[in-house]
């Protein structure tokens, strides 16, 4: 089955958006912390074949590594979002995976937010 961006609620759409939003903005200052330091060295130390950017766009390494960087940049601070229908940080999980592959794709901004939506 073929799910387009139509077939999804607005609201799911819109608390999908916000999450995401959510998720880049704690991102961006959890580079800084010593933990995303280290995964960024251990990263560039694997001399990987570039698929996909850390967010911020200060390193270009392999999709993986990007997933990594940016998942836990994210949790950092601890103040990703908090599903309480799942009881967790949903999407410092699941958004730093979309993201780098929908980069190394070439995916389009609407397949990666239908991608972090489902």
């Amino acid at each position: 089955m073929d799910l387009r961006l139509s077939d999804i609620p607005g609201l799911a759409i819109e608390r999908a958006t916000n999450s995401l939003l959510d998720t880049v903005g704690v991102t961006l200052p959890g580079l800084e912390e010593p933990a995303t330091r280290i995964a960024v060295q251990l990263a560039a130390s694997d001399n990987a074949a570039p698929g996909a950017s850390v967010i911020g766009g200060a390193m270009k390494t392999a999709t993986e590594w990007a997933a990594f960087v940016n998942g836990i940049a994210g949790h950092a601070l601890d103040y990703d979002d908090v599903s309480y229908a799942v009881i967790g940080h949903r999407s410092v999980v699941v958004l730093p995976a979309v993201l780098a592959v929908a980069a190394a794709t070439g995916a389009s901004g609407e397949s990666a937010l239908l991608a972090y939506a489902r």
